[in-house]
């Protein structure tokens, strides 16, 4: 008599099978969500970085005419600035060790925002100054870090021209 059916090794072959593959391809499968959160996250971060940067690129470079730039001791908020609200800041040194956390509508990031003083010769290395003398260069570097709450940052950089 032939009878159609699964036998109990085929039945128990199959359970082993699946037992095996459904775990594995949902660990997979985990794994490509948190990485493409993690990339969405660091598209988010790196868009406020350059929105912030063209923001501090739109202020004057400097509130002293040149030759007389803000001294590099100096940069940062000026009298009648609000550090918690930077439109009231009016040239780029303002926003020198201005921070958000978090940024309005972006509960998981943080920003941070560096100013200095380049060198002539070595536009990514900050000037040194030597007291009395008149060594800046016109030129200052932005630099933005967006940080992100769940971990990873994107920084941008920008160079700033007083001519």
């Amino acid at each position: 008599m032939n009878k159609a059916g699964f036998s109990l090794i085929e039945l128990v072959m199959v359970i082993i099978i699946l037992g095996i593959a459904i775990p594995t391809s949902i660990y997979v499968l985990g794994a490509l969500t948190e990485r493409s959160v993690e990339a969405e996250a660091m598209t988010v971060a790196t868009n406020l970085a350059q929105r912030l940067i063209e923001e501090i690129r739109s202020k004057r470079f400097d509130e002293n005419d040149p030759p007389e730039w803000t001294p590099y001791n100096l940069l940062g908020q000026d009298d009648g600035e609000d550090p918690g609200n930077k439109l009231t800041f009016d040239d780029v040194d303002d926003f020198d060790g201005w921070s958000q956390n978090p940024i309005p509508d972006f509960d998981k990031f943080n920003s941070e925002v560096c100013i200095f003083y380049v060198r002539g010769t070595d536009l990514d290395a900050e000037a040194s100054f030597v007291e009395g003398e008149a060594s800046y260069t016109g030129y200052k570097r932005v630099e933005v870090v967006i940080s992100v709450a769940d971990g990873g940052s994107v920084s941008l950089a920008t160079l700033v021209g007083g001519y």
